[in-house]
């Protein structure tokens, strides 16, 4: 075509580039319409790899969400196991100290293993609910002892 059409127009014979040009439409069209085609299929691989992505991209997505959901969940569970894992001992100290404070020092001990600082408390409590059993009484004895002496008995 740059031969028998575009350089014989610029030796200057445009007629016979014109019936050059001419000859060569069918080859031309026929040219033009493979690569049209060419273009049409290259258009639909793409629009195919841009569904595939988009497909791929919402499975992904859905995906995420699933294991953030099941994250989530585990984290609230491990939270609630931690919350209730502190809060017992906590809760049995609290009663251990209700009990004490009405007067009663002859309870069970409290039985917390824990090593963390609701241990030493429970640990405390108990040995405060021995000593002030053991205080009152000594002071229950001394009054005894007292009382005695004042009827002069001893």
């Amino acid at each position: 075509m740059l031969t028998k059409v575009f350089d014989v127009y610029a030796a200057g014979d445009p007629a016979l580039a014109e019936a050059n040009l001419g000859e060569l439409a069918p080859t031309t069209t026929a040219l033009l319409n493979e690569l049209s085609d060419r273009a049409v299929a290259r258009e639909q691989q793409i629009n195919q790899m841009r569904s595939d992505m988009i497909a791929s991209g919402q499975q992904s997505m859905i995906f995420d969400l699933i294991i953030s959901v099941i994250v989530i969940v585990i984290s609230i569970v491990i939270a609630l196991v931690t919350a209730r894992s502190i809060a017992k001992p906590i809760n049995k100290v609290v009663d251990k100290v209700a009990l004490i404070t009405n007067g009663e020092l002859h309870t069970a001990p409290l039985n917390i293993q824990a090593a963390d600082e609701t241990g030493k408390l429970a640990s405390s409590i108990n040995e405060m609910e021995t000593s002030l059993r053991q205080i009152i009484t000594n002071i229950s004895d001394a009054s005894y002892q007292l009382t005695l002496k004042q009827q002069g008995i001893v």
